[in-house]
């Protein structure tokens, strides 16, 4: 009976991590919409914004385009660009991960939970603990608790090391 009881622990550990990974996931998810959300807002208050893109296979320049946002869909987020007559589609994927964080730090600041929570996940999820820790720590001197993600970050230091 004794593998029986450390079988089950394993397993509820397994659940534990899975049930975190989820919650993590729409966190991520709940991120990005937050930034096209923002991204959307500042079309309708007609304000300009300078779009980073990805750059191009062997170029190190990001690519960067001017205008107003007119519309966001499933794939693009559609500009009227400043130097043109002319409303472009920029594939969302193609848009640099800096230029999408901004959006959030922007709109809720750099220290709120909208932002640190998900950036020190992303931090841990890519291998970047002491980066994670850090995200983490702002929340915890604004006296949030972020237990879930802390717990998540020490079961990532213990198991996977780093």
């Amino acid at each position: 009976s004794d593998v029986c009881s450390s079988d089950l622990m394993v397993l509820d550990g397994t659940k534990a991590r899975i049930n975190n990974d989820l919650e993590a996931f729409q966190l991520l998810d709940g991120f990005f919409k937050l930034s096209l959300d923002a991204l959307r807002e500042t079309g309708e208050d007609n304000k300009e914004i300078t779009l980073v893109r990805i750059p191009l296979a062997g170029s190190t320049r990001e690519r960067k385009d001017r205008g107003i946002v007119d519309r966001i869909d499933n794939e693009n987020i559609w500009i009227k660009l400043s130097d043109q007559n002319a409303v472009m589609p920029f594939k969302i994927e193609e848009v640099t991960d800096r230029f999408i964080f901004q959006q959030v730090a922007d709109k809720y600041g750099k220290s709120s939970a909208e932002y640190r929570i998900p950036m020190g996940l992303l931090a841990l999820y890519r291998g970047f603990p002491d980066v994670a820790a850090e995200h983490f720590a702002v929340r915890e001197a604004k006296g949030a608790r972020p237990d879930t993600w802390l717990d998540l970050l020490n079961w990532y230091q213990e198991n996977i090391g780093s």
